[in-house]
């Protein structure tokens, strides 16, 4: 009996040491599990941190940025003038004071009169100096009008103020006539040159619908394009609108308010009814259908 308690005891106490020497090798390979673990992790992590200090000094680089970007942008927006987010009319009247803008938006109006002057261009033969010098004719004088139209549309001038502007536009398209006429010298053709810009709202409408017919194959010929002019002009004047706000010659932005607009929206649908049912009388059905729908 005392040799099996012997055994026994000797059993127990071996496996008692046998399980502290076992925890005590579990606890340093715990230990070195865990300092792999924390080293990986620091590696792990220290990019991390230098990236993040990387954009917090990136951030606070693009905040100054900004701020001065805003400041900046306060500074322009007072240089161009009191009043000028309210009345962006008022910012392009300052914008044109600087000649680069100024040249800018001449391009873009001759560009513009390009397109609707091409037929008149070719029915007056124009070609080479002879076309430069009639488009910088037009173009000055476009200017004009659209110079003091911004002007006037700024809303800070004096009823005399206004007044000056409308009768500068005036002598502008007087002195344009005389230098045109004088230019081609020949009453025929100053006579088509006077009937084209009178029809200049009608010239324009037909740029629109070329441009959808040309590609389907039904384009106009100038016969047919000149006869659906003198159509659209005709029902315009039997119309007999009480505001012109088609013709540049009698337009008064000064003039404008809201009952006006709406009378000339009125009339001008009326126009639009008569011109659906005339035009079968010149175009094709194909041509029609793109009139009508354009």
């Amino acid at each position: 009996m005392k040799a099996t308690i012997g055994i026994l005891l000797a059993l127990f106490i071996c496996s008692n040491v046998w399980q502290f020497l076992d925890r005590k090798k579990l606890q340093k390979e715990l230990s070195q599990v865990g300092e792999k673990t924390a080293l990986q992790v620091e590696a792990t992590a220290a990019p991390l941190r230098e990236e993040a200090k990387s954009l917090q000094r990136e951030n606070r680089a693009l905040s100054k940025k900004l701020a001065t970007a805003e400041s900046k942008a306060a500074e322009s927006t007072q240089a161009a003038g009191d009043g000028v987010g309210k009345n962006p009319m008022k910012a392009m009247s300052k914008a044109m004071e600087n000649p680069g803008m100024r040249e800018m938006m001449a391009a873009q109006q001759r560009a513009t009169l390009d397109a609707v002057y091409s037929r008149l261009y070719e029915q007056l033969a124009l070609e080479g100096e002879e076309l430069e010098h009639f488009q910088i004719l037009i173009t000055d004088a476009q200017m004009t009008v659209f110079e003091n139209g911004m002007k006037m549309l700024s809303g800070d001038l004096s009823q005399e103020e206004c007044q000056e502007l409308i009768d500068g536009m005036a002598a502008a398209q007087v002195d344009l006539k005389a230098r045109v006429r004088e230019f081609l010298n020949d009453d025929e053709d100053f006579n088509y040159y006077s009937f084209y810009t009178e029809t200049f709202g009608e010239r324009m409408a037909m740029n629109g619908l070329r441009s959808v017919l040309e590609p389907a194959g039904y384009g106009l010929n100038a016969e047919t394009e000149e006869a659906l002019v003198q159509l659209m002009y005709d029902e315009r004047e039997a119309i007999g609108f009480e505001e012109h706000y088609y013709d540049q010659n009698r337009f008064d932005p000064s003039t404008i308010t809201q009952a006006k607009i709406d009378r000339f929206l009125e009339q001008y649908d009326e126009l639009q009814l008569n011109l659906d049912s005339q035009a079968a009388t010149v175009l094709s059905g194909a041509q029609l259908e793109a009139f009508q729908a354009n």
